[in-house]
C-alpha cells in the first residue's frame, strides 16, 4: 500500500512539473511580445517623424522661393500696366510689362517706364527711346521723318497715319539732348504726349524706372517686347 502511495506522489508530482514548465513558456513568450511591440512602435515613430522632416523641408523651400521672388520683383524687376494708347500697336492699353532698372544705362530705342514731375507721379510713362545725351535729333514732321545726327531712323513700329502730318508741339528742332537727358516719343505719335512737348520735355535719366524686358499680360501676347 506504501508503494501504492509513493507511486501516485510521483505522479502527481510529475504532472506538476510538466504543467509548470508549460506555463513558464508561455510567460516566456508573454515577455518576448512586448520588446517586438515597442519595435514596431519605433518603426512607425521613425516613420512619422521622416514624414514631418520632409515636409517642413518643403515649408521651408517654399518660403524661401517666395522671399527670393519677392526680393526680385521689389528690387530688380517691377510690372507696370500700360496706360493708354500712346504706344499703339507696340503695346495696348491695359497691357502688363515687366521693367528691369537695375544697373541700367539708356539706349536708343529701348522701350522705357519714367516718371514725369509735370505730368505727375501718380501715373508712370512708357515710351520709346529716340535719342540719348549727346545726340542731335531734328524731325521733319510732314513727312514723319526723324534724323538721329543726320541718319534718318528706320521707324518700322510707327503708327503712322496716312494723308496726315506727324503731331508737332512747342519744342524746337534740331534740338542737341544733354548728358544725362533722354528724348522720348510714343510709337502711336500723333496720340502720345511726350518730348516733342515741354511738358513732358526731355527725361532726366533719374525719374527712369526702368527698361520694358517683358510683356506678362494678355496671355496670348506674352513675351519680350521691342
Amino acid at each position: 500500500m506504501m508503494q501504492n502511495i509513493n507511486k501516485a506522489i510521483e505522479f502527481q508530482v510529475t504532472q506538476n512539473i510538466g504543467e509548470t514548465g508549460d506555463i513558464g513558456d508561455i510567460e516566456h513568450e508573454n515577455l518576448l511580445k512586448p520588446e517586438k511591440q515597442n519595435g514596431e512602435n519605433k518603426h512607425s515613430g521613425s516613420a512619422n517623424t521622416d514624414f514631418l522632416s520632409s515636409v517642413f523641408e518643403w515649408i521651408e523651400l517654399f518660403v524661401f522661393s517666395f522671399s527670393l521672388v519677392l526680393v526680385i520683383m521689389t528690387f530688380a524687376v517691377r510690372h507696370s500696366p500700360v496706360i493708354g494708347s500712346s504706344m499703339a500697336h507696340t503695346l495696348e492699353e491695359k497691357d502688363i510689362l515687366l521693367v528691369s532698372g537695375i544697373m541700367y544705362e539708356p539706349k536708343q530705342n529701348d522701350i522705357i517706364v519714367f516718371q514725369s514731375p509735370n505730368v505727375g507721379y501718380d501715373e508712370p510713362l512708357v515710351k520709346r527711346i529716340i535719342a540719348v545725351g549727346g545726340q542731335e535729333i531734328n524731325i521733319d514732321f510732314s513727312t514723319w521723318t526723324v534724323l538721329v545726327n543726320n541718319e534718318k531712323l528706320d521707324e518700322t513700329y510707327v503708327n503712322y497715319e496716312e494723308g496726315r502730318s506727324m503731331l508737332s508741339s512747342n519744342m524746337q528742332f534740331p534740338l542737341t539732348i544733354p548728358e544725362g537727358y533722354v528724348f522720348v516719343m510714343g510709337d502711336n505719335r500723333n496720340h502720345s504726349l511726350d518730348s516733342r512737348n515741354s511738358m513732358v520735355g526731355l527725361v532726366n535719366e533719374r525719374y527712369i524706372i526702368g527698361r520694358v524686358i517683358f510683356r506678362v499680360y494678355p496671355f496670348d501676347k506674352i513675351g519680350p517686347v521691342e
